[in-house]
């Protein structure tokens, strides 16, 4: 999805601005960084 494409290219974003540029909740953006882990 859009938001792994966002942690791989920029991991230094934080939840909540990848949240802001995708359109999701930073609690959404949270769930796919722990599952990348």
């Amino acid at each position: 999805a859009e938001v792994r494409a966002l942690l791989r290219a920029e991991p230094g974003l934080s939840d909540r601005e990848i949240a802001r540029r995708v359109r999701v909740s930073p609690q959404t953006v949270g769930n796919w960084r722990r599952r990348a882990a």
